[in-house]
């Protein structure tokens, strides 16, 4: 008789946060119409695309199988993380009409990959295995990442001026 695979709440909940970013950015990159930020979106879903299947190998590695969404903790920590992306999926809508300023899913997403460095840091301070830690952290450093390039996009959209000041570093000289 097959032994029955573990389950893992990190993997499970990490795997649906991706879902759910691809979903949320793939929703922004088709609303908003300055080019740069559908770019970036595009961009943004093709890294949540490559986050989920490194999650996957990994359960895969490990012999574990993800844990299902319903299968989280109802109250826990890992099941609040899990509804991050669900939320503001809902707010987008509220929020973000086909009309509505491109800074506003800008403004939302940050929101969002806050809260994702924050439960991949988090996480990775909990899980024994060296792997899984080191993973979770490179996961991490990449949604810091995005917060920065979504953070730029967003002056550049907002104050170009003070963009270009801030990346160009011109010599400004008194005459």
């Amino acid at each position: 008789m097959a032994k029955a695979k573990q389950k893992s709440e990190a993997l499970g909940v990490a795997i649906h946060m991706e879902c759910e970013g691809i979903e949320f950015y793939s929703k922004c990159a088709k609303q908003v119409r300055h080019p740069l930020a559908k770019k970036m979106f595009r961009s943004l879903v093709g890294d949540e695309k490559r986050h989920k299947k490194i999650f996957m190998a990994m359960a895969r590695e490990e012999g574990v199988v993800p844990a299902a969404v319903k299968e989280l903790k109802r109250n826990g920590a890992l099941r609040r993380m899990a509804l991050v992306f669900r939320a503001a999926g809902k707010h987008l809508k509220k929020s973000l009409k086909p009309d509505a300023a491109d800074v506003k899913a800008i403004e939302i997403a940050l929101k969002m990959e806050t809260k994702s460095f924050i439960f991949y840091n988090e996480t990775a301070k909990v899980v024994k295995d060296a792997k899984e830690k080191s993973i979770l952290l490179r996961i991490a450093a990449e949604e810091n990442e995005h917060f920065r390039i979504l953070n730029d996009t967003k002056m550049y959209l907002t104050y170009p001026e003070m963009w270009f000041i801030i990346e160009e570093k011109p010599l400004i000289d008194g005459g």
